[in-house]
């Protein structure tokens, strides 16, 4: 009696055969992809770029101020998604390098599940665990879940909402609608090619008008209302992109293939075409900045595949109208790198990404059993060896990746935490090189004072001089410092490559031969329009170096070869010798300097210049500026060379002081120049 009860006990389900097998691949899937997206981490790619830094200091205002924004301005204006996700994840671990790239670390691992996930109800489990490893071990997929950019977050969105509505197809549930609406309008707030997703919602709804009316009846309005509803949460960034004058401005910077062709002249856009088709086997991003150059989405034999996979689902559509959806998507995410420089950009077309790997996994599994799961098996080896190593041995080496993913800025910051002291650094790019910089370096930030190397020398007697191998020190300004004695050294890169050349400074012998001379060079006030004939001293009023602009910056000496210039393809050497008088000075000042023909006393040449942004004035610092002013072709004769200060936001110019504190003017003359016959 008791077996019979026990017997008539509610028995737990059954597992499909081979259930509890597919679940461990998926987890091991899940942990290879893990471990390639943490793996190396700090050093592939090699440190921070420009873009992560712009979005990291606005995550972090927004943790510190609650600076919440739908759409930023800055950097060309862009999403606030990667923000939000950012404040977070400064929240969690801190402001540093992690922080910036661990959201896209997460979704990254989404993306990983969700094409698992998708793949399975769209076709069978084992292709769902075959694209999830080569979404897994794929360059392009494995670079968005490594790097600080908000176009990682898109795939996420893309899959969320092909899940949703391949739900609401087969079951009609309301929160398949919810689903549907909310990835479709949460996606405008990551990246700008999410405008591809409503490309998914027109797919399927023109297939069942066309083809499955009664489909249509029981799922058209579910449809129509998820649209509706994304609509609706996508509004606030609608409004932002249509009222904030930065709202179209990255746009309109790329988009010369289709200006060109709305002129006439298709041919970029004719060629972008060729590429896009071409990006799964045979062309690549030409950008190292996101890619191998020109390496394709897959090696070539798999990218084949891919192209036989997008035959099997549009043979597929009407069985599976879901794959209407997929190839809206793709069609349309075509658009945003068609019709802009550097095509096929991957990032532009990152919506196409979980697709195309699906569109792999589907040509796959139409071989016969044991020899899909063979060829499937050797595709993921051939891919994670090829891959592995194009991503984590071969990019970081392209001299474009060192020149863009900072390194050298960490390296920098851990000498300057482990000094005492300030440091002078030549860098390519002041401003945002200064901004990456204080991510990595925190307070430090303030002994340090970066300078354009390409044109400028900034030192100060005693303190350390770095010299940037991307912006080493020019012929003019090589020679005027010496470092003083047992004083130097350099800092390595990760690849052991050498990034800064360091030293204790001061002027050489050559170098305070140079100041001292140039401090004799000429300087003349003129307050009149029309110049006069012959040299400056008989008819302008000499002044004495120092010479005080506005008490905030003074010119020490100048250098001014005696020299004639030629006609064509020739200009003024010119040498400036400058103090701020200022620490940290928050007005963007620059140098302009003119050069006018002295019998007219018209605008010939000029060049406006500021080697030090004020941004990193600190006092005690010389600068010697280069200040060549390309001529163009001249016409023989005397010209007048002129300069002086002004605050490039509003054009007002400093005044040149007196020992009084009166102002003399607001243009220094130096000299003249001879164009010769």
């Amino acid at each position: 009696m008791s077996h019979q009860r026990n017997s008539r006990l509610p028995q737990p389900p059954s597992q499909p055969k081979g259930s509890t097998r597919y679940h461990w691949i998926f987890v091991c899937v899940l942990l290879v992809a893990a471990l390639l997206r943490f793996a190396s981490f700090g050093e592939s790619p090699p440190g921070l770029q420009h873009d992560e830094m712009f979005k990291a200091l606005e995550g972090r205002r927004l943790l510190e101020t609650g600076d919440f924004r739908v759409f930023y301005p800055t950097n060309q204006g862009h999403e606030g998604g990667y923000v939000w996700a950012l404040a977070a994840s400064m929240a969690l671990v801190g402001v540093n390098a992690l922080a910036v790239r661990l959201p896209a670390f997460i979704f990254g691992m989404l993306s990983v599940a969700l094409v698992i996930r998708f793949t399975g109800r769209l076709l069978n489990r084992r292709a769902a665990a075959f694209a999830g490893g080569l979404y897994a071990v794929g360059f392009f997929a494995l670079f968005t879940s490594r790097v600080g950019l908000r176009a990682g977050l898109l795939p996420v969105f893309v899959l969320w909402l092909l899940l949703s509505l391949h739900s609401l197809l087969k079951q009609g549930r309301r929160r398949d609608v919810v689903g549907a609406g909310f990835a479709l309008g949460l996606a405008t707030y990551t990246y700008t090619s999410a405008f591809a997703l409503w490309g998914g919602l027109l797919g399927l709804a023109l297939l069942l008008v066309f083809f499955d009316r009664r489909a249509l009846r029981d799922r058209g309005l579910q449809i129509v209302l998820a649209g509706v509803l994304a609509l609706v949460v996508s509004l606030p960034m609608i409004v932002a992109r249509v009222t904030d004058p930065e709202g179209f401005n990255r746009s309109s910077t790329i988009t010369r293939p289709l200006i060109d062709a709305l002129a006439g002249q298709p041919h970029e856009l004719l060629d972008n075409a060729v590429r896009l088709l071409g990006m799964g086997a045979f062309t690549g991003d030409p950008e190292a900045r996101y890619n191998l150059p020109g390496r394709p989405l897959f090696p070539a034999g798999v990218g084949l595949l891919a192209y036989a996979g997008l035959a099997v689902a549009a043979a597929r559509i009407r069985r599976q109208p879901i794959y209407a959806a997929v190839l809206g998507i793709m069609i349309v995410g075509l658009v945003p790198s068609l019709l802009t420089v550097s095509a096929p950009s991957f990032l532009r077309s990152i919506v196409l990404l979980p697709a195309l790997t699906i569109c792999v996994a589907a040509a796959v599994d139409r071989l016969p059993g044991r020899v899909s799961i063979v060829a499937g098996s050797a595709i993921l080896v051939i891919v994670g060896v090829s891959d592995g190593r194009a991503y984590f041995v071969d990019w970081p080496q392209q001299a474009g990746v060192k020149a863009i993913y900072r390194d050298d800025l960490e390296q920098l910051a851990d000498a300057v935490s482990n000094s005492d002291g300030k440091w002078l650094v030549s860098t390519p790019d002041v401003e945002l090189d200064a901004l990456t910089f204080s991510l990595y370096a925190g307070a430090d930030i303030q002994r340090v004072a970066f300078f354009d190397g390409d044109t400028t020398l900034a030192f100060m007697a005693g303190e350390f001089l770095a010299i940037s191998g991307l912006a080493p020190l020019t012929t003019p300004h090589s020679s005027l410092v010496a470092a003083q004695a047992g004083d130097s050294s350099s800092l390595q890169g990760q690849d052991g490559e050498t990034v800064y050349w360091v030293s204790k400074t001061a002027m050489s012998v050559e170098g305070q031969t140079r100041l001292d001379s140039s401090a004799e060079q000429g300087a003349y006030l003129w307050a009149d329009g029309d110049f006069e004939r012959g040299d400056l001293e008989m008819w302008a009023t000499s002044v004495g170096y120092p010479i005080n602009f506005g008490n905030q910056v003074q010119l020490i000496g100048v250098e001014l070869p005696n020299r004639a210039i030629a006609r064509e393809y020739d200009g003024v050497n010119l040498q400036l010798f400058m103090q701020p008088l200022v620490e940290r000075f928050d007005q963007p000042l620059s140098v302009f300097v003119h050069v006018y023909r002295a019998n007219n006393g018209r605008l010939h040449a000029q060049r406006d210049l500021m080697g030090m942004p004020p941004s990193q004035w600190m006092q005690g610092v010389t600068l010697v500026q280069d200040n060549f002013v390309v001529m163009g072709p001249s016409r023989p004769g005397w010209y007048i060379v002129a300069m002086g200060f002004y605050n490039v936001d509003t054009g007002v110019r400093l005044p040149i002081l007196g020992v009084d504190g009166a102002s003399m003017g607001d243009r220094l003359l130096l000299g003249r120049v001879r164009v010769e016959e």
